[in-house]
């Protein structure tokens, strides 16, 4: 009976891990609570259909099809979450391929795999400090969009009044926020002068080919840069920052 524990405490373990590294690798931060919780959960079903399930090619992609579900839910809302789940997949058809049962084989294989991820979350935490892009969640009554940023040590807006750096965000997150008009966010002078709502500023700025202007700007009190939360203040660009390559935001250096 220890053993059966050992190797279910194992399994979690193992799980776990995966998501962890699968959700690096992909780009989608979850919390280790998340992980842990769907970890668990994946070994249940797995469990659970073994007693059910007699024919081993459809355990085999019942085995999948919980695979699935589980770093689904686990990567659920973050903007690369297939990429994940494909990751997470992959690592568990290499299990089922090396480690099938509880014997000592199969325990000596866990083992080594776990050994293995761990040796990889452990270069990923190096990989990770040189990351040139960052996930950004910003809430606003109830509202919340999730986006990539690009970390441009190059963006020196501030906050004029803090001092401290601005998010600059493409113009469809400033529509989907605050329901904000393009031709609001390409005419900041106009849109301050019209809009009275608290939390609007003006923040000025010079780039090569214009000697200087004005972008539209909202101080958000729950953003969340990373694993930072707290208070920030986003510019909103009238062009670019679509999505086209992958980022809706700037960032500075010091994120």
């Amino acid at each position: 009976m220890a053993i059966c524990y050992f190797a279910v405490l194992l399994h979690i373990l193992v799980n776990f891990a995966l998501m962890l590294i699968s959700g690096f690798y992909s780009g989608c931060k979850c919390s280790l609570y998340k992980c842990a919780v769907f970890a668990g959960f994946n070994c249940f079903l797995n469990w659970l259909f073994s007693i059910l399930c007699f024919q081993p090619i459809s355990g085999f992609f019942i085995s999948l099809l919980i695979c699935f579900l589980c770093s689904y839910l686990t990567f659920y809302k973050t903007v690369h979450c297939f990429c994940g789940v494909s990751i997470y997949i992959l690592f568990q058809v290499l299990i089922s391929m090396l480690s099938d049962q509880f014997d000592a084989s199969g325990f000596a294989n866990l083992i080594i795999i776990a050994l293995c991820v761990l040796g990889i979350i452990k270069l990923s935490n190096q990989r990770g400090k040189n990351e040139k892009d960052v996930d950004i969640e910003i809430r606003y009554a109830d509202k919340c969009v999730r986006f990539r940023a690009l970390v441009d040590t190059g963006n020196f807006l501030v906050d004029p009044i803090t001092g401290h750096s601005a998010i600059i965000a493409g113009a469809d997150i400033g529509k989907r926020l605050l329901s904000l008009t393009q031709r609001q966010i390409s005419e900041p002078v106009s849109a301050m002068e019209t809009n009275k709502q608290l939390g609007f500023r003006l923040i000025p700025f010079k780039t090569i080919g214009c000697a200087n202007g004005m972008l539209l700007a909202y101080k958000f009190e729950d953003v969340c840069v990373g694993e930072v939360k707290g208070s920030r203040l986003v510019a909103f660009a009238p062009n670019g920052l679509n999505g086209e390559h992958g980022y809706y935001a700037l960032t500075g250096g010091n994120v």
